[in-house]
């Protein structure tokens, strides 16, 4: 996916209960890896250092991923 970092640059992760593992870097990237692999699923270039730790929430019966980046904070939903 173009997205390689060492563990010394990610910040916090949190996981889900399908075994994605989210985290962020300080280059801006919210990465999703699979817990078992460590190969990466996703990855969202925010445009600013992420270097908060991405919280999972649902709404609705529906989840979602949210992370701070920089003075913004992105939300996605997952499948």
């Amino acid at each position: 996916m173009g997205v390689e970092a060492s563990i010394a640059d990610l910040v916090g992760s949190a996981v889900n209960g399908r075994g994605v593992v989210f985290t962020g870097d300080a280059e801006g990237n919210f990465i999703a890896l699979d817990a078992a692999s460590g190969k990466p699923l996703w990855h969202f270039q925010c445009g600013a250092s992420v270097y908060s730790s991405p919280m999972t929430y649902a709404v609705g019966g529906k989840q979602y991923v949210a992370v701070a980046a920089g003075t913004a904070l992105f939300a996605f939903g997952l499948p």
